[in-house]
């Protein structure tokens, strides 16, 4: 357990003479800065054990008093001052307290993943509960995620695990380029062991076992001392590659440890069968668990008539854990519950592929093993490599086609991993989804990025109210945005909903239009992002700027021209230094470009050519994903960023 205190305040009332005031603030002053902290840590860790749920308490009270016996010794303040600070804090735990004085989360991962979806939604630094995370506090979203990153250590493929589990992953990527994040994950790793050859991760497997053996272990002092004369009297390394020489070796610790002679076995307490199953099964499953059951429950049965044999060393890449974990990421892509787009580089594909097993494995015995990490950077290689030679997938290395040179060595070496190596290889090469056979190429993907504008000053329920019809309403916003013609392939007909959307069928509703139009006039005066003064003349002036004329009567056309602009004023308002730039300014460069389309379930993953202001995007948090949009049936929006632009369609 760690624990952290934001600020501490002591305020002093001397009820004896006032001269003594000096010299007893200073004298507990010195106790505090010596020996509180770690005295709150004993007393916190006694109350609370060592879980795993992340607690945030806003502000605790508490109220000593100190008698002179008491502050002349600093061991005595320092006792009564943790004592009471740690009985408040269980006694505000214990009760119900209100959810502006504690926050509670399941996990560091959790806490670290929900800071991160505030400040993608703008929100975090409001939250008194992410105080802990000021620290990385930078001038744009992008740079603090990086700050964040960059000392998240091996907690990060968990904390990647929970974004992707709630999905939210897709979202940190609009900030943190797929090369960054997969470096981040590939440079996580388990605390290196304290002895070169690996002997001290041997160690800490033989004292877990230990701790349900009998006789009852050697205390820990005798255990260490015992571990270190056997370090030193047995110095050759066990073979990594071989989990029976792993457990061998482990078997020869605990009889060293225990006592015993060559040959005679360890017995389990009395039921202690469970503990130690679960032991094997879970962080000890690396282990020649079969081999070391039959020693430990041997024993327990008596005696065995023929004593059991020492296994030959078998080389085994992959621990049973790994192959389950592995296991698992495969089926997730066959069964369509991960997808994966057909754009994504290496970078994203690992990416994504880490996230989805860290999610896998939540709740497992430390962090993400690189040997799945491994795995999964050769199987996405191999997969690109054999795609590029046939789109076929699976017949690439089935034996029809022969694979390229690179994917048939990395074939190989999934081979020699072990099963699920290759099956997640199958599962990626056979994978159909979003950015597969879903993805459409289209030339206003552009217009998407508009729907916050849209959400956001309430476009639907002002055009409900004045009475237009809120298709036709939206593909003419769409053709103004998007500069193109009506109809405009995929992405305009998804944007515009399922109601037929023609702009002529406005040419009819020009009262409804003038009202809707004088509504949003007024809201963005209310929100301070036009000036009264000289809101009417900006908009007329904007509209009469736009170059693309619709297919509607010219007064229809002005009108809608006017919404256009609103909405991008609307729009602009939000994005670091760009509330004052003019819409064809902002649509040349952010939202008239090219990309891809695909429809997923409820939904709607939005591939994005490079713009020149992505970099604004990304600082105002503008390609996080969207919630579900009522006009769009209900469906989610996705946003992604292609390294480079998409080739033209023919």
């Amino acid at each position: 357990m760690i624990d952290r205190i934001g600020e501490l305040h002591l305020h002093y009332r001397v009820s004896q003479d006032g001269s003594l005031a000096s010299a007893v603030s200073a004298s507990v002053d010195r106790a505090v800065r010596s020996g509180l902290g770690e005295a709150l840590d004993a007393r916190i860790a006694a109350l609370l054990g060592d879980q795993r749920a992340v607690i945030v308490v806003r502000e605790i009270r508490s109220s000593v008093a100190l008698g002179q016996a008491d502050w002349s010794l600093d061991s005595r303040v320092v006792e009564c001052i943790s004592r009471a600070a740690a009985d408040a804090l269980l006694t505000m735990l214990s009760g119900n307290p209100a959810p502006d004085s504690v926050m509670r989360f399941d996990d560091q991962a959790a806490f670290t993943g929900a800071f991160i979806v505030a400040l993608l939604e703008g929100s975090a630094w409001e939250r008194w509960y992410y105080g802990a995370f000021h620290r990385y506090r930078r001038a744009d979203p992008a740079a603090t995620l990086r700050a964040l990153l960059e000392e998240s250590g091996d907690d990060i493929t968990a904390l990647f695990g929970w974004l992707a589990r709630h999905g939210h992953l897709a979202a940190l990527l609009t900030l943190v380029t797929p090369r960054d994040a997969r470096r981040l994950l590939g440079a996580a790793r388990p605390a290196a062991p304290g002895h070169a050859d690996g002997s001290a991760v041997l160690a800490d497997a033989a004292r877990r076992l230990l701790t349900q053996l009998a006789p009852p272990p050697v205390t820990l002092a005798e255990l260490d001392q015992r571990i270190a004369q056997f370090l030193a009297a047995r110095p050759l390394a066990p073979d990594w590659t071989s989990a029976s020489s792993l457990s061998v070796w482990v078997m020869q610790l605990l009889r060293f440890a225990l006592r015993l002679p060559d040959g005679a076995l360890p017995a389990p307490a009395p039921g202690a069968q469970e503990a130690l199953r679960a032991l094997l099964a879970g962080p000890l499953d690396w282990l020649d668990t079969r081999w070391l059951e039959a020693q430990l429950f041997g024993a327990a049965a008596g005696p065995p008539a023929v004593p059991a044999p020492v296994p030959a060393p078998r080389r085994q890449l992959l621990t049973p854990r790994q192959e389950r974990v592995l296991g698992m990421l495969a089926r997730s892509l066959a069964d369509g519950e991960l997808h994966l787009a057909a754009a994504d580089g290496e970078d994203d594909i690992v990416v994504r592929l880490i996230a989805a097993a860290a999610a896998a494995a939540a709740g497992g015995d430390g962090p993400l093993e690189r040997g799945i990490i491994a795995v999964i950077e050769r199987a996405a290689r191999a997969c690109l490599a054999a795609k590029g030679n046939s789109p076929d997938g699976p017949a690439s290395h089935a034996g029809n086609t022969p694979p390229l040179p690179q994917a048939a060595r990395e074939i190989e070496a999934l081979r020699a991993a072990g099963p699920s190596a290759l099956a997640l290889l199958e599962a990626l090469l056979g994978a159909r989804g979003p950015g597969s056979e879903a993805d459409q190429a289209s030339a206003t993907a552009g217009v998407f990025l508009l729907t916050r504008a849209v959400n956001d000053l309430r476009l639907p329920a002002l055009a409900r109210q004045a009475g237009v019809a809120l298709a036709p309403l939206l593909a003419a916003l769409a053709a103004q945005w998007s500069g193109t013609d009506l109809p405009a392939g995929l992405a305009t007909a998804l944007w515009c909903g399922a109601d037929p959307a023609d702009p002529a069928d406005l040419d009819d509703a020009g009262a409804a239009l003038d009202a809707l139009n004088h509504a949003l006039l007024e809201l963005l005066v209310v929100r301070r992002v036009m000036d009264a003064a000289t809101a009417e003349d900006v908009i007329a002036a904007d509209a009469a700027s736009l170059d693309h004329a619709l297919a509607c009567a010219p007064h229809t056309g002005r009108r809608l021209a006017a919404t256009a602009c609103m909405l991008l004023r609307g729009w602009a308002h939000w994005l670091p230094g760009m509330a004052g730039s003019g819409p064809l300014f902002l649509l040349q460069r952010s939202v008239r470009r090219a990309g891809s389309v695909a429809l997923s379930g409820e939904r709607i993953l939005v591939g994005l050519d490079p713009a020149p202001l992505d970099i604004v995007l990304r600082m105002a948090g503008y390609l996080a994903p969207i919630e579900p949009v009522d006009w769009l049936g209900g469906r989610s929006l996705v946003f992604t960023l292609r390294q480079r632009a998409s080739e033209p369609t023919p």
